[in-house]
Formats: structure tokens, sequence, C-alpha cells
């Protein structure tokens, strides 16, 4: 009888934890406000109540006065807002709730737990990076994350931009920003768009955004595309800097996507007409033109007579006069 009354009372206050267990919160939207009650005060942190499995920690500095004495004790209620976790506990701040801080810094601390952009001006550029005024208070912004990737010439001082707090100290008001995040939640959004309406053979608008050994890079709003160096121009040996730089707007022909492996194949030439669709027209069989050598084989001499366009002259034509002969010849000379 008695194996049996314990057995039914090991069975109900199971029950009464599981049912205690299960309204516990297993987690925390960022920025969501909390009241709790004050369960031990230790040398760093306040710990809380929080109604969750896991105990939430305040920053000890939080509740320290001007002569450094802890204003709250156990029992006592606070309001609190979700920051992240740290060390298996929910942490929380009480700045945003209007205590342990000047207003001035409020608008800061609330976009930090709330993981939300601030609108920022570029001051000046300083060691490491920018500093940057925001809300009001002076930020710092390194170099790596003031843009999605190094743009030689980029002009950032005096400049608008929206910055994530990625860093921020309440004590010693050191505050840390980002514009990478919100360029790369535009990029996602962008390149998501793009995904959806690009197709080979469409002509598109792009920003050239750098330019390689290997061909040319062009944002095409979500993505860059490349246009290897073959599809650059119908005109040999040119160099990829006498058509394009950085920043200049440019019609692309879309030849291939792979989104895969993350790749767009553009042609600049593409978008262009083909100058062999005119020549015929422009240039019917024996007509007399003016053209420039290209280069000098055994078999005959390359002539451009316009852009991406080159005739043969065979070796048996370029005996029409000792003049032309000693033409080709200083030609041969300067090309070989």
């Amino acid at each position: 009888m008695v194996k049996n009354t314990n057995r039914a009372a090991t069975a109900e206050f199971e029950a009464m934890l599981n049912a205690q267990f299960s309204s516990y919160r297993k987690g925390f939207n960022p920025g969501a406000k909390m009241s709790g009650t004050v369960l031990r005060v230790g040398a760093t942190h306040v710990a809380i109540d929080v109604n969750a499995k896991r105990e939430g920690l305040i920053d000890i500095a939080e509740f320290r006065d001007a002569e450094g004495n802890v204003s709250v004790k156990p029992g006592d209620m606070v309001e609190a807002t979700f920051v992240g976790q740290k060390d298996g506990a929910f942490t929380f701040t009480t700045i945003i709730g209007g205590g342990g801080t000047s207003a001035s810094h409020r608008p800061i601390a609330e976009a930090f737990a709330a993981e939300l952009p601030l609108e920022g001006v570029v001051q000046s550029e300083v060691n490491g990076g920018y500093e940057v005024q925001i809300a009001g208070q002076r930020a710092f912004c390194p170099f790596s994350q003031i843009s999605l990737f190094k743009q030689e010439g980029a002009v950032y001082v005096g400049q608008k931009f929206l910055f994530v707090v990625t860093e921020y100290d309440p004590e010693n008001r050191n505050v840390i920003v980002s514009r990478r995040p919100v360029l790369e939640r535009e990029r996602e959004a962008q390149r998501e768009a793009l995904q959806a309406s690009i197709e080979p053979g469409q002509v598109r608008t792009g920003k050239v955004s750098r330019i390689t050994e290997f061909g040319v890079f062009v944002d095409l709003g979500g993505m860059d595309g490349l246009i290897p160096l073959k599809e650059l121009t119908w005109q040999r040996d040119v160099k990829p800097e006498d058509l394009v730089k950085p920043g200049d707007t440019v019609q692309v022909l879309v030849r291939d996507t792979d989104w895969d492996r993350g790749r767009i194949s553009l042609s600049l030439r593409g978008a262009q007409a083909d100058p062999w669709d005119e020549v015929v027209a422009r240039y019917p069989a024996g007509s007399a033109l003016h053209g420039k050598v290209t280069r000098i084989e055994r078999f005959g001499a390359f002539v451009e007579i316009m852009p991406g366009v080159e005739g043969l002259i065979p070796i048996g034509k370029l005996a029409a006069g000792s003049c032309l002969r000693a033409r080709w010849s200083a030609k041969a000379r300067r090309w070989n």
C-alpha cells in the first residue's frame, strides 16, 4: 500500500514538473521585452528568472550608480530586452527600458538588441576604418565593413548609409558598426529577383564593377556576371581598360547562367551589331577602300577595313607595284 502511494505521489510530482516546464519559454526574438525576477547578484552579471529553461543574464554595470553601488537585490522585478545567448544563458539589457544609459544612447542600444539598421553619416577616415556619426553618437566602421568588396577610388566620407550595430559596450560607450549586412540583405533580395527574370539571350543593363586579367565583371543588380576577354569587342588586341572603366553603365548579352556555381556569362560585343552583318552591303565586291595592316603572314597580309572586320590580301596580290611592295615590306618589319 505504501509503495502504491509513493508511486502515485511520484507520478503526480512528475506531472506537475512537466506542466511547469511546458510553460517555460525555449527562446526569445531579438528585441523582445520581458519582466524578470532577480535571482542573484554576481560579480559581473545579475541573474534573472524569465520563465525559461535557462536563466537570463544582465551586465551588472547597468545597475551600478555613480558611486558604484548595485541598485537591485534578489526578489526585485526588472524590465529587460532580449539581446542574444551567451555561455548557455539568455542575455538581456535594461538600457532600452530607460535605465542605465542616457536617452541619446537608447536608439543605438535598441538597434543593437533588435539587429535593426540605423542611418549614419561617414565623418572621416581614421586608422583602420571610418568614423561614423550615428544617432548622435560616434561609431567606428572598419575598412572591411564599409562595402562588399574593395573599390578603388570609392569615396565614403560625407556619404549617408544604413549601418548595423555589431558591437555595443554600454559601460565604455564603444559602438562598432557595419554596412556589409545591409548590403548583403539587399543583394540577396536582388539576386532572387534577378534569378527569376534573367534568361540567356537577353540584353541587360549593368554597371562595371571591376576589371581583371581574364575579363570584366558587371553588376546586374544582385549578382556580378563575367565578360570574358574574347567577348569584349569585335576588334583584335584591345585592352579592357581601353573600352570600359569601373562605374560605367553597359549593355550586355546574357550568354549563359549557372546558378549552382553562381556564375553568369556575358558578352559586351554580343549586345552590339555584328560588323560582318553590314560589311557586304557597305563594301560590295570590286570596291576600292583604305585599310590598316594588322599583321603579315607568309601567305599574305591581313588588313582591317572596319572595326572588327579584317580582310586577307593573298601574297600573289601584293606585287601590284614596287611602291606597294616596299610599303608591305616596311609593315612586315614593324609587326614581326
